[in-house]
């Protein structure tokens, strides 16, 4: 071969090589992987009765604090503490002799200031009868008027004298000013008490009884704005319920008295009252509750599954699918579970895809092979124990 020959033989080598197809590369070879397969279930819709969880206190609806209201010694004390007492009954019975003297004494003088009136008025009656025939001075029944006038007026000094002490006679009778029941005594009998001693024992009002608790401002204004209905309204509609100490349920539902027309600027909540019957006396003042307040009608919730529920340090969260098969970080906040789900009051819509399993190995932003649910899946399985945020 001339070498005029080999630059022509070169270039239909380095041709024919560019024309050669591509092979696809084997995997594992450099090539780029798949998206991860993720497990994903819709969100569902349901007609839900949305409960909100909060710890509340115990009060006495009526509370009162019996003191003294007279200087006397302690002579019965007929209610013993911790007994259950009506409106009227007796609880003190003070020493009564001096102010039983004081009735007497201001008995007499009202007696007496009411002669002194009788015998003014005949002598102004007959100062009058010659004054008008003018056998008397002027200055004689001028005198003789004001005389009445002032018996007159002793006579209303002494009546006010014998109320005041028929009302301190009246004092050494304590009775309880509603019904409810006794508390500690801090004094017996034979101890002396005036005005000014420490209250003698509380009364308690324990049926019905009050359990007040407080609400974020956040949690009002998204209930209000969910159920269209104004505060008073949505008191109204909602039922209350108790989980007592040691996690059984209370019997007897509550209703919401009181929602305060103002949000504490230190706590940014508000104070809320509900009333519950208590005729077994169960609850007590002091005592701390949870109380679970819901509608009395159910109304449209999103659900999502239980395993689908991540926490970290901002609060809770879970992973979402986008159409285009992107995870998406979504934060969302939680009712109560019901069954292997939880009720979203926030962040989440119907229809949205959430990741249940294959959380671990996807991020947000990364590109999913997102595959259904399989129906028989134990959804909660894996998180027994969580509760509703």
């Amino acid at each position: 071969m001339s070498r005029a020959g080999v630059p022509v033989a070169a270039a239909v080598i380095v041709l024919a090589t560019l024309s050669r197809p591509v092979q696809a590369q084997a995997p594992g070879q450099g090539g780029a992987a798949p998206p991860p397969a993720v497990l994903v279930a819709p969100i569902r819709v349901e007609n839900v009765a949305p409960v909100y969880s909060f710890i509340g206190r115990v009060v006495a609806i009526q509370s009162v604090q019996v003191v003294a209201r007279v200087t006397a010694f302690i002579e019965k004390e007929p209610a013993k503490q911790g007994s259950d007492v009506k409106a009227g009954e007796t609880l003190f019975e003070l020493q009564k002799t001096q102010y039983q003297a004081a009735v007497q004494a201001a008995q007499a003088q009202l007696d007496g200031a009411n002669a002194a009136v009788r015998n003014a008025q005949l002598a102004y009656d007959r100062s009058s009868r010659l004054a008008k025939q003018g056998f008397e001075a002027q200055a004689n029944f001028d005198q003789a008027t004001a005389t009445l006038q002032q018996n007159q007026s002793n006579v209303l000094a002494a009546q006010a004298n014998l109320t005041q002490a028929a009302l301190n006679l009246s004092y050494c009778t304590i009775v309880s000013p509603i019904d409810g029941r006794i508390g500690a005594v801090t004094l017996t009998v034979g101890n002396l008490v005036t005005p000014s001693t420490p209250p003698l024992l509380t009364v308690n009002e324990l049926d019905p009884i009050r359990v007040v608790y407080s609400v974020s401002d956040r949690t009002l204004v998204a209930a209000r704005q969910r159920t269209g209905a104004s505060t008073e309204q949505l008191a109204a509609d909602l039922v209350v319920e108790i989980v007592l100490p040691d996690g059984s349920k209370y019997a007897h539902t509550g209703k919401i008295s009181f929602l305060s027309n103002e949000v504490d600027p230190q706590t940014g909540t508000v104070s809320v009252y509900a009333d519950f019957p208590n005729p077994e006396r169960l609850l007590l003042p002091g005592s701390f509750v949870t109380t679970n307040v819901r509608r009395g009608q159910p109304e449209e919730a999103p659900l999502v599954p239980v395993a689908a529920v991540q926490t970290e340090q901002s609060g809770r969260f879970v992973l979402l699918v986008d159409p285009d098969n992107t995870v998406r970080q979504q934060p969302i906040e939680l009712g109560r579970q019901v069954g292997q789900d939880y009720i979203a009051t926030k962040g989440l819509r119907g229809g949205e895809r959430v990741i249940v399993e294959g959380v671990q190995k996807v991020h947000p932003g990364q590109k999913v092979n997102p595959q259904p649910l399989p129906q028989a899946t134990p959804v909660a399985a894996a998180v027994t124990g969580q509760g509703g945020g």
